[in-house]
């Protein structure tokens, strides 16, 4: 059986993941504790994620502390990187995460950010969808969903303080 990929990701109420320069600073005064994090992050092994994300995350959210230790890690991007020990840089995500879905293990995690999602999205290799919804709006920013249209099938509904989170599964993408 292939493994499934998941991105798990937040998400404005009108669709942004991210402010056009690419900041969280609307999501992070949020406290994500009341999430379902703890219980997916158990269901994973590899965390798949674009350089952009990587950087905030290594360079302003997580600096010093690498937050997904013991957990196999890749960074897309089209340029070489120094070699470093928690992340794999790879060029080509299509081929990865085809790679990785033939693998034995747990759900790979699409961690963000737009560009690696979208392309992923369009290619039909997203299995799932975990969208938590945070109640607030930004008017404009990095949108979560591409162009290409998509089927989705909701699958479960949580709640947790604040925020609202529906798994979907990915039905079907349309190219073109």
């Amino acid at each position: 059986m292939a493994r499934k990929t998941v991105l798990y990701i937040a998400a404005s109420l009108d669709g942004y993941i991210a402010s056009d320069d690419g900041s969280i600073d609307w999501l992070v005064k949020y406290d994500s504790s009341a999430s379902g994090y703890d219980e997916f992050i158990s269901t994973i092994d590899t965390v798949v994620m674009g350089y952009a994300t990587y950087r905030q995350l290594t360079e302003e959210l997580s600096v010093g502390v690498w937050p997904y230790e013991g957990l196999d890690a890749y960074v897309v991007s089209s340029r070489d990187h120094e070699k470093r020990k928690e992340v794999t840089f790879v060029k080509d995500p299509m081929k990865l995460v085809e790679e990785l879905k033939r693998k034995d293990g747990k759900t790979i995690w699409i961690v963000g950010g737009a560009k690696l999602a979208h392309s992923l999205f369009d290619a039909g290799l997203i299995d799932e969808l975990v969208l938590t919804i945070i109640p607030e709006t930004i008017g404009k920013g990095i949108p979560l969903f591409p162009k290409t249209p998509m089927t989705l099938q909701t699958i479960q509904t949580r709640h947790y303080g604040p925020f609202v989170e529906i798994t979907y599964a990915i039905k079907s993408t349309k190219q073109g």
